[in-house]
């Protein structure tokens, strides 16, 4: 019996040895994550590289944060056209919205009628300069402002220019089924077609589409068949809630439309690397301002707060505009501990001279360290200037200039 055993385990053993295959020598440590796993990081990673290039280049500016160098294009709909949008702001006088339309408008700020509960919205036209206003139904600013209403008739123009410098040339993966094709110039009419999802096609051209979807991708298939579609992406002043851009309208939303890949390899499309390094590599330094300066806080949109010279700051956050010139600061004083707000153009760079009449320039605004502490020798050397400089410098600080060459935004 014992020997009957012995043979059987030695049977089995034999056979499991035999049964071994050529994979199972190669044995890891239990830190090693499987394929599948490998594989979906680094989907995970790359949506999450696409979700910071959105961000940092189409984000999102309620009309309380609106800045003066923020463009728009007049593209009325019906509604418009009979109502009418804007008044002139020399005589108040109603002016119709086709004798403005595709007028690049830049906005100019606003002006609270307290004793009437109404403001006027201001913009002006970039090619004469003409100021016209636009009436909100009721409400000061700072109540009108938090609404998804906003400007109506306005295409944003700071999607369109961020859009043409990203995208221009690039390979998108379609990733709808209905796509339209123009009937005549500058978008009077078109027709549906039809699309398989997941085709490679050609960004040819981007352009302007209506206040509700902007951008305008021009596309074009393997075969030179061009189509296009309308989408917002930023959703600034779409006047669309986010209910309303559901259902049937995902198709005029960037992701519902279209998945942008590398011409070569399918990856992703990332920010620019040099812009996030100059970016960090101001978070956490310290600058002191040139001279008194119109501050925000995190509280309200508008920079209303005169904060004096040499106060010291901490430099937390670097917000990127839709405008590729601006940045918003977040500064925290070294003094009371407050966080207050800059909007200042780049380079954000203090070996970087910049031009002396650049009121806007971070470089002549803001100093590198905190003297007023760092420096005990300081008090000593500091320049005395009078008040009327002060005002006279953050006078020509809030004027703002709008030298841009207009675009052919109507293809």
């Amino acid at each position: 019996m014992r020997e009957t055993l012995l043979c059987i385990a030695a049977w089995l053993w034999s056979n499991g040895v035999m049964a071994q295959t050529a994979d199972s020598y190669f044995v890891t440590t239990n830190n090693i994550k499987p394929k599948a796993e490998v594989e979906a990081e680094k989907e995970e990673n790359q949506e999450k590289e696409t979700r910071e290039l959105f961000s940092e280049n189409f984000p999102h500016r309620k009309l309380c944060d609106w800045t003066k160098d923020m463009r728009f294009m007049v593209m009325p709909e019906k509604m418009d056209m009979i109502t009418g949008v804007f008044n002139d702001a020399l005589d108040g006088k109603r002016v119709s919205c086709s004798s403005l339309r595709h007028t690049v408008m830049v906005y100019d700020g606003y002006e609270d009628i307290a004793s009437q509960n109404k403001c006027h919205i201001f913009f002006k036209r970039e090619d004469n300069g003409q100021r016209y206003y636009y009436e909100p139904p009721s409400g000061l600013f700072s109540d009108y402002c938090e609404s998804k209403i906003e400007v109506p008739s306005l295409a944003y123009l700071g999607d369109v220019d961020k859009a043409r410098q990203l995208f221009l040339g690039k390979k998108f993966l379609t990733q709808n089924t209905r796509y339209r094709v123009d009937l005549a110039q500058r978008g009077h009419g078109y027709e549906e077609v039809a699309r398989n999802v997941g085709e490679v096609v050609t960004v040819k051209k981007i352009g302007v589409g209506s206040r509700a979807f902007p951008v305008k991708f021009v596309l074009e298939d393997t075969l030179g068949r061009q189509f296009y579609q309308a989408v917002t992406i930023s959703r600034t002043n779409c006047g669309m809630r986010e209910e309303e851009l559901g259902q049937d309208n995902v198709r005029f939303t960037f992701e519902g439309s279209f998945k942008y890949i590398d011409e070569e390899a399918g990856k992703p499309l990332q920010a620019s690397a040099s812009a996030k390094a100059s970016r960090k590599a101001l978070v956490g330094r310290k600058v002191h301002l040139l001279r008194r300066t119109l501050m925000g806080s995190e509280k309200t949109s508008s920079e209303t707060e005169w904060v004096k010279e040499y106060s010291g700051f901490t430099i937390e956050r670097v917000a990127t505009s839709a405008s590729s010139e601006m940045v918003k600061l977040f500064l925290r004083s070294i003094k009371d501990k407050k966080v207050y707000t800059k909007r200042v153009n780049a380079p954000l760079d203090f070996d970087v001279k910049p031009a002396p009449d650049c009121s806007n320039c971070f470089g002549n605004i803001f100093g590198e360290g905190d003297p007023l502490r760092d420096d005990p020798d300081f008090a000593s050397k500091k320049k005395s200037r009078n008040a009327s400089q002060h005002n006279d410098t953050q006078d020509a600080a809030t004027e703002d200039t709008y030298e841009v060459e207009p675009l052919p935004y109507l293809e």
